[in-house]
Order: structure tokens, then C-alpha cells, then sequence
């Protein structure tokens, strides 16, 4: 417990949830694990996936179907346990075009999986990428490998 004066004079509204009253600052303490794997890491694979699925043919529910596809092949071969039943635009957070594409699936869990799937997916896709755009690609799986540390 911090001993340090409390930075309001009027409590929030937030104060009336259950927390330790004793420590009231504490109940604002950032939650990395969620910010990360339900916010930034998130939006990170989203965008990931629907940079990544352009090079696949058919339409967008198609594409999101074989990134599906191929994930859950991933989770068999490494025992890993996925909690979303698939992929869609919904869940990616990508109905047209023009959105910019947020992790909306509900367990931040499989944004940990989702993740480490993507850098595997990335890293085999660079050894056999040479063109204009391998950078990109390359700064992609750099951000990705944040979220597998």
C-alpha cells in the first residue's frame, strides 16, 4: 500500500464498485494483460490479418475462413487452445475496406495465440518474400514478437 496522498478530493463514481478500500489508488492501476492482448495486440492482429489476406483469392469471408483454417491446423500441431469458432469481419473488425481493423474477439488469450500464429505465419511467408515491400512485412513480424514475449 502507497502511503502517498490520493491525486482527487472527490472520488470517482467508479469508487462505488467493490475494491480495498484501505487502497483506493490501487483500483486504477493499469491492467497490462488487457490493455495489450484485448487492445493493442489486438488491433495489431487484426490489421495484420487483413494486410496479410490480401494476397489470397476469393472474397473477404472467404479469406478469413482460410486464416481460420490454417490457425486452427497451427493450434492442433502445437497444442494450443483457441477460444473463437472463427474469423469473420466482426470479429476483425474489418466490413469494408476503409475500417481500420480491431481484434474484437472476446478472450484476450487468443489474441496471445493469435499472435504467435501470425509471426510464425509472417517469418515463413518473409523467407520466401523478395520484393519492395519485405520491409514491411519484416516491421510487422518485429511488432508481432512483442506480443509472444
Amino acid at each position: 500500500m502507497d502511503t502517498a496522498p490520493l491525486p482527487w478530493t472527490t472520488p470517482s463514481p467508479l469508487m462505488k464498485i467493490p475494491h480495498d478500500e484501505t487502497d483506493s489508488a490501487d483500483f486504477f492501476k493499469i491492467d497490462l494483460f488487457h490493455t495489450m492482448h484485448k487492445g493493442v495486440l489486438a488491433d495489431l492482429a487484426a490489421s495484420t490479418i487483413a494486410t496479410c489476406i490480401a494476397s489470397i483469392g476469393g472474397s473477404v469471408a472467404k479469406r478469413l475462413d482460410a486464416v481460420y483454417s490454417d490457425l486452427v491446423v497451427w493450434c492442433g500441431a502445437r497444442g494450443k487452445q483457441l477460444h473463437m469458432s472463427n474469423l469473420s469481419t466482426i470479429l476483425v473488425g474489418w466490413k469494408r475496406s476503409s475500417d481500420y481493423p480491431t481484434g474484437n474477439w472476446f478472450r484476450g488469450a487468443d489474441t496471445t495465440v493469435l499472435t504467435s500464429f501470425l509471426q510464425w505465419r509472417c517469418e515463413r511467408a518473409l523467407a520466401d518474400y523478395d520484393d519492395e515491400h519485405e520491409d514491411y512485412l519484416q516491421w510487422i513480424t518485429d511488432a508481432l514478437q512483442v506480443g509472444v514475449a
